[in-house]
């Protein structure tokens, strides 16, 4: 089904036979359906490309990603909704910029009842927070898995998942 040339896959043999490790990411140059003619007839027909890159540290261990201010006590349920998924989109376009190469970021274990459980530790919380997105491992090229982190007066109040309290550098 996918298309490519020799030519392709040599050139990308050629960029990454230094022995370093790379990332490489394959994606569809269009969007196909099922039902296109090509594919019922089981041609390749899905043309490709390749982007490589060196699979090297982009953010380290405790790094803030992307950051933004929620009073909990001032906003609906809605706009505390809207900002954590707008913090969230900001730290994949963040991560993305700094050279992260996977679609999408891990947050702590992945599972809605983490992120819910962390809404509702705002909602209950008093005051204004500074959340915090944070590289919860050293993140590579491949990829990044991140923490969220409520901070009130330079102290970590909360966080999500098996959250370890880490020393976060304030700006």
């Amino acid at each position: 089904m996918i298309q490519i040339t020799n030519a392709e896959v040599e050139q990308v043999i050629n960029q990454i036979g230094d022995g370093r490790d790379y990332v490489i990411r394959v994606q569809a140059a269009g969007n196909y359906v099922v039902g296109e003619p090509c594919l019922l007839a089981g041609d390749a027909c899905i043309n490709v490309y390749f982007s490589t890159a060196p699979n090297q540290l982009v953010f380290e261990r405790g790094d803030v990603v992307t950051a933004t201010v929620i009073d909990a006590t001032t906003m609906t349920d809605q706009e505390l909704a809207e900002r954590i998924l707008l913090l969230i989109a900001a730290a994949q376009f963040r991560a993305r910029q700094a050279g992260i190469f996977a679609d999408s970021i891990e947050i702590t274990d992945n599972r809605r009842e983490t992120a819910l459980e962390f809404i509702d530790q705002i909602r209950e919380y008093r005051g204004a927070l500074e959340i915090q997105a944070v590289a919860a491992d050293d993140a590579y090229t491949a990829g990044i898995r991140m923490e969220l982190v409520a901070i009130d007066d330079g102290q970590i109040q909360f966080g999500t998942g098996q959250f370890e309290p880490i020393e976060i550098p304030l700006p």
